[in-house]
């Protein structure tokens, strides 16, 4: 068995304390190799002149937060997704960084969870389902950026103010336009006008378009669990809001000491169970004994919730049993790949 590896340039892998820190690349391929498997190690780019010719293969693939290079990776991996296994998924991909497309996937694998809408326009948020106060997403950003709580119209006016808040240069063109062209005729369109043309400039070019999540808000909720998923271990924290704040992202206030009901690691491992794919953080929220899946990220998650851990919990012949962290981020990774590629993939 072999596996493609590809990494960005300058060797790149994402996955580490920040977007612009990488993993060790090299101890990820040493460590696969170790266990019994080939490493092809590639960057994207090294691939293009042959990508046709790389078929029936297992790829698994770094990501980036930089924006021109997530999409030449989303442009390859869509290719190669033809006639290989690429690890994660490509469903996943798209899911990267896309809390609309997260929703609509989540839908369609039957996870019943808090009621949302994926819009493109706050005017376009059912009011008969959401009643004040809800949620309110764009559908990218993290630490908590992008998340209002919406208690009244005047909120929903207040952030449609701020995404079309026009620069001064384009206000001045816009003026310029409005008041101060002559008038043009075109013979092949007979029905255009100066101010329609503006009006069109406007609203169809200029007001800038912005894709939201609206959700259902639980009322009293004090924390949250992030739950990292690497295989068959998991790794979790409890992370409590912000002061006088109903966000748990951001807030930096992580609990790793606390009594981890077999609960919430019986529900996140049902949720990994879902998805293809040997890695997956998950963000879950916590009522009573209901749980609901909020957000997950199959890669470039964040690994505070490792890297700060102690123990992770396994499945042991029906059972959790807790264990002691005692390899790095890489070589966990690593060898839960294999170990994925061996049991459940296959």
């Amino acid at each position: 068995m072999e596996i493609y590896f590809l990494t960005t340039n300058y060797n790149f892998f994402g996955q580490m304390r920040k977007p612009w820190a990488s993993m060790d690349v090299e101890l990820i391929k040493n460590t696969i190799e170790g266990e019994g498997v080939k490493v092809k190690h590639y960057l994207f780019s090294d691939i293009i002149d042959k990508i046709g010719e790389i078929k029936n293969q297992i790829i698994f693939y770094g990501f980036s937060q930089k924006e021109e290079t997530r999409g030449y990776i989303s442009d390859i991996i869509s290719f190669l997704d033809k006639e290989n296994t690429v690890i994660p998924s490509l469903e996943l991909l798209k899911c990267h960084e896309n809390k609309g497309y997260q929703e609509l996937l989540k839908k369609q694998l039957g996870f019943e969870s808090l009621k949302s809408q994926y819009v493109d326009s706050i005017n376009k948020i059912d009011k008969t389902t959401f009643k004040y106060p809800f949620v309110l997403k764009t559908i990218d950003g993290s630490n908590g950026k992008g998340v209002y709580l919406i208690k009244q119209d005047s909120d929903l006016v207040q952030i449609q103010k701020s995404f079309n808040k026009i620069p001064s240069l384009k206000q001045l063109d816009l003026f310029r336009r409005k008041y101060f062209r002559k008038k043009k005729t075109y013979p092949e369109y007979p029905d255009y006008n100066n101010r329609k043309d503006y009006e069109d400039y406007l609203n169809f070019y200029i007001l800038k378009d912005k894709r939201f999540i609206v959700q259902e808000f639980v009322e009293g909720l004090e924390f949250d669990y992030r739950v990292l998923i690497l295989n068959n271990q998991l790794y979790i924290t409890k992370r409590h809001n912000k002061d006088n704040d109903f966000r748990a992202s951001g807030a930096k206030k992580f609990d790793f000491n606390f009594e981890v009901p077999t609960s919430i690691l019986d529900y996140a491992l049902s949720v990994f169970d879902v998805f293809n794919s040997p890695f997956l953080s998950i963000d879950i929220a916590a009522q009573g004994n209901n749980y609901f899946l909020i957000e997950y990220q199959a890669l470039h998650f964040g690994v505070n919730v490792y890297s700060k851990n102690k123990y992770y919990y396994s499945k042991v012949d029906g059972e959790w049993s807790k264990f002691e962290i005692n390899q790095s981020i890489e070589e966990v990774i690593a060898k839960q790949l294999v170990d994925y590629i061996k049991t459940r993939h296959a």
